[in-house]
């Protein structure tokens, strides 16, 4: 699906929600989910759905563009059609993809937790992700590799990933899947960097092949 500039337009009241998207279908099912589950970000859009009802909200495509322009090109509606204006539309932010550097509170930040909780992509979104994933390139797997070396993790952190493993069982598939697994060469690799990361070393092999990095770390 294109990326683009959409308009959630009330049919009753003529108000609209201005937004932009890398993926418009996506993004729309995104807002209908939240809508129908009443955990919708935008309190006076979700307070309109709930009045109105879904018949009376239309998803609309203003304009197909670029990834590179799409916020220009949303700034430029929101300005054009003052949607920020409670009297026109329900947009919050007069400025497109920014929360204007305010810092979310603690209570926001559950709230937004507790909306997107039993959210479930479709199956046309999981299969397009599939696929993004599979055409990334050995060169742009190596850099995110090499961008996440040396990230410390926190004792919050690792105390809940602890928690979360802690009691699981294994079924049997997994555990034969485990016995059987032999690491790849560039596996190998991996994790020699992974644990023997020092100082200045991410700026000497972020440009190696493995075949170098191989013999970079013997």
């Amino acid at each position: 699906m294109k990326s683009g500039i959409y308009k959630i337009l009330n049919l009753i009241t003529g108000k609209f929600y201005i937004g932009s998207a890398k993926n418009l279908f996506h993004r729309w099912k995104t807002h209908e989910w939240l809508l129908i589950n009443n955990r919708h970000g935008n309190r006076y859009l979700q307070a309109a759905y709930d009045k109105y009802g879904p018949e009376a909200f239309q998803f609309e495509v203003l304009e197909y563009c670029e990834l590179d322009v799409l916020l220009i090109t949303e700034q430029h509606w929101i300005n054009w059609t003052g949607c920020c204006n409670i009297e026109i539309g329900y947009n919050l932010l007069p400025i497109a993809g920014s929360p204007l550097g305010t810092k979310r509170t603690d209570e926001q930040k559950k709230k937004s937790s507790e909306r997107m909780k039993g959210f479930k992509h479709n199956p046309w979104s999981i299969a397009k992700m599939r696929q993004v994933q599979s055409n990334k390139s050995e060169e742009h797997r190596k850099n995110i590799s090499l961008g996440k070396m040396g990230h410390p993790v926190s004792e919050e952190t690792r105390k809940k990933i602890g928690d979360k493993n802690r009691g699981r069982i294994q079924s049997e598939e997994e555990i034969a899947k485990r016995k059987l697994y032999i690491p790849t060469k560039e596996t190998k690799v991996k994790i020699a960097l992974t644990h023997r990361i020092k100082k200045g070393i991410k700026e000497k092999v972020k440009n190696m092949t493995y075949d170098e990095l191989a013999g970079f770390f013997p």
